[in-house]
């Protein structure tokens, strides 16, 4: 498994190497070191402070939900398991969720249920986003129709997915099904939607969100930090709203990690709120930087731990 993922995974991580270091050339990187510097040891400790918030309650979310699935999981395996997807980020076809439902599949975890948790946690997560996004879609008109739509259909998506007419429908589908590989195909869904229900219902459902929203809102509040930093007339709501369009964006783009649409977006943001472009590009850069690059450097860490035996030497954790 390891070895059909790495070549994917060194092609993600060239080609994101490589479009930053074209975006601070083009920027002028005297710039981007000039802003790095600006933030000051405190700022950095401060902007990656946050980032391990986001992560660590995503984490907290991702742990409890499988404990609801009754499976127990040492939480310092686990974490280094959730923490192992992060090294995927950046690579096509979620390549970091199954790394993760791989390592689970050895606790016994059905990988009906790690999808449905992974399935939920980005309903959740991008609910919350485009509802943090909606101060940005406040403060510029040219937002606020992608964000209600995107909104309303995360929203209407979380209604049906839960709704029993669903599962009758399903059902029926796969008796009718001649073709067995679809029927088989459509029994996964089936089991799949069938866990994911069990998350998304009401009681589960809005601490889960509520959790998204303060994850999210740290790195938001990060994002701010920079921006504080390199002095421009940047609101902390608008901050926020502004990262989480660019991340809902990028969310939305289906292009592995945002990567260049999430960073177009909250650029072209800055510069209608008058932010200078060399500056609107700085701070995107750096953002950037200490949220998905600092999450892929922890994830290659935490991968190159596992494999290398760290599981079977701390099994106790």
């Amino acid at each position: 498994m390891m070895s059909r993922l790495a070549r994917p995974l060194l092609v993600s991580v060239g080609f994101g190497i490589a479009l930053y270091a074209g975006a601070m050339v083009y920027t002028d990187a005297s710039v981007v070191a000039d802003a790095a510097i600006r933030l000051g040891i405190s700022g950095w400790a401060l902007l990656l402070s946050l980032s391990l918030l986001n992560y660590l309650i995503r984490f907290a979310r991702w742990h409890w939900y499988l404990h609801l699935f009754g499976k127990q999981i040492p939480w310092g395996r686990h974490l280094a398991y959730y923490v192992a997807g992060f090294a995927f980020t950046t690579t096509p076809g979620k390549a970091g969720e199954a790394v993760r439902s791989l390592y689970l599949n050895r606790h016994g975890v059905p990988w009906s249920q790690s999808l449905a948790v992974l399935f939920v946690e980005r309903l959740l997560d991008l609910a919350a986003i485009a509802i943090l996004a909606i101060a940005a879609a406040w403060s510029f008109a040219s937002a606020r129709w992608p964000v209600a739509v995107a909104l309303i259909g995360v929203l209407a998506a979380l209604a049906l997915l839960h709704h029993p007419q669903l599962d009758r429908l399903l059902g029926r589908l796969t008796t009718r099904c001649n073709w067995p590989r679809l029927a088989r195909g459509i029994r996964h869904l089936r089991a799949l939607l069938r866990d994911s229900a069990q998350l998304l219902q009401p009681q589960l459902r809005h601490p889960g969100l509520l959790l998204g929203l303060i994850a999210w809102g740290a790195e938001g509040i990060g994002f701010f930090v920079i921006l504080h930093a390199l002095e421009t007339p940047i609101s902390l709501l608008s901050a926020l709203g502004i990262y989480a369009a660019g991340i809902l964006a990028g969310a939305l783009s289906f292009i592995p990690g945002g990567l260049g649409s999430t960073e177009a977006v909250m650029v072209l943001l800055l510069g209608l709120a008058g932010v200078e472009m060399p500056t609107a590009l700085a701070a995107t850069l750096l953002c950037r930087l200490a949220t998905l690059w600092f999450a892929v450097v922890l994830g290659l860490a935490a991968l190159g731990w596992l494999e290398l035996g760290g599981t079977q030497r701390h099994a106790n954790l």
